[in-house]
């Protein structure tokens, strides 16, 4: 019996194991079976029968003291217990509670979990099933699928629209679309291999953080270039600070004493402090071109909606919303991590807008000539 129907029952006073008498399992001494069976036999026949005389009245006043008398007497079954025992049958998900401590995360997730396996294959085939990673796993491997073909094409892409282009500044584009296939597809793999083992679970968690740094490196590298596309010794220093930065978050998400599920709010911080140092590059192109340049040559608006995404679904992902306030209500669908995937994907899409804003402007409207 589920340990969470075992307490159900134990709270509403329903009979169960500890109120039965134990007398029905009396045991003689090993000799004295071998020296006076017909005795001893007797002797617990006689035993069990006085002592069930003796409780049988005490076992049927509480039976009907405390048991309903019909179906429509007895207390309704939690929603949150019928599904329970719906899923464990039907799906062979399980519960938060039958999940070992090092998986458990979320508290206000109760139900569909997959089991864990040890085994890739049985793993692999959840990429097909519905539970509460499915979404979070295709939120991801989709955009994955889409930056890969396009890294592939950008230099056809580039071919139509900026004819002239350089060769470097094709491979650019070609890096933004490549950091963000690694970071979509160490995710997608994280979440599908989460429930392997204990093992598996934290390599893949660690290849997850990594992904997000090349991400974030990716985006800056990009960002940089384009919007100081004739100043090289400034995007020279930045880039320098970006790596610096990225290197250090690097080193600490890898470290073992970060490891923990205490040190979740930890790492998002670090990401959002990460983040925000693109206030450097803001500000500097500010002083630098003047407003007016800086939002139609820059991209500057597009990343600051991107900057206001991803805080966003730091949030929600640090905070837990919206299941911390309905607990068990967003089980499959709706839960925060993936609106956080689902904002880190609009994010993405903003700052790839920011790019070819900028760049479109700056081939049209050269300051300087193309490299």
């Amino acid at each position: 019996m589920p340990h969470h129907t075992q307490r159900y029952l134990y709270k509403h006073k329903t009979i169960s194991s500890s109120y039965l008498p134990n007398t029905l399992s009396i045991h003689p001494h090993p000799i004295h079976q071998c020296l006076f069976p017909s005795l001893s036999q007797s002797s617990n026949v006689k035993q069990i029968h006085l002592q069930n005389k003796m409780d049988t009245s005490k076992l049927e006043d509480f039976a009907i003291s405390n048991l309903p008398q019909s179906e429509s007497d007895k207390p309704p079954e939690p929603p949150v217990y019928r599904q329970i025992l719906t899923q464990a049958s039907h799906t062979g998900l399980i519960t938060y509670d039958d999940l070992p401590s090092w998986h458990q995360d979320n508290p206000s997730i109760y139900t569909s979990y997959r089991p864990i396996t040890h085994s890739i294959p049985r793993s692999l085939k959840s990429l097909f099933t519905l539970h509460n990673e499915t979404l979070n796993i295709h939120t991801h491997s989709l955009p994955f699928l889409t930056c890969l073909l396009l890294t592939g094409l950008i230099f056809y892409i580039f071919s139509i629209y900026f004819p002239h282009s350089p060769l470097v500044d094709k491979f650019i584009f070609a890096i933004f679309f490549l950091t963000t296939t690694i970071c979509m597809g160490l995710s997608t793999g994280y979440h599908t291999l989460m429930n392997h083992s204990k093992g598996v679970a934290g390599i893949w968690l660690r290849l997850d953080f990594c992904g997000i740094v090349v991400a974030i490196l990716g985006d800056f590298v990009t960002g940089i270039y384009v919007a100081f596309y004739c100043e090289w010794r400034l995007q020279v220093g930045y880039w320098v600070m970006i790596i610096t930065l990225t290197s250090t978050i690097l080193i600490l998400l890898l470290h073992p004493h970060f490891q923990g599920l205490q040190w979740r709010t930890f790492r998002v911080c670090m990401f959002i402090g990460t983040a925000c140092s693109a206030f450097a590059p803001i500000i500097n192109g500010i002083v630098y071109f003047g407003w007016h340049e800086v939002v139609r040559g820059t991209g500057m608006p597009w990343y600051l909606g991107e900057g206001g995404l991803l805080v966003l679904g730091a949030v929600v992902y640090a905070l837990r919303i919206p299941e911390c306030y309905f607990p068990g209500k967003f089980d499959i669908i709706g839960h925060s991590h993936q609106i956080f995937h689902i904002l880190v994907v609009g994010a993405a899409g903003l700052h790839l807008v920011g790019l070819l804003k900028a760049y479109s402007y700056e081939y049209y409207h050269p300051r300087c000539g193309m490299r």
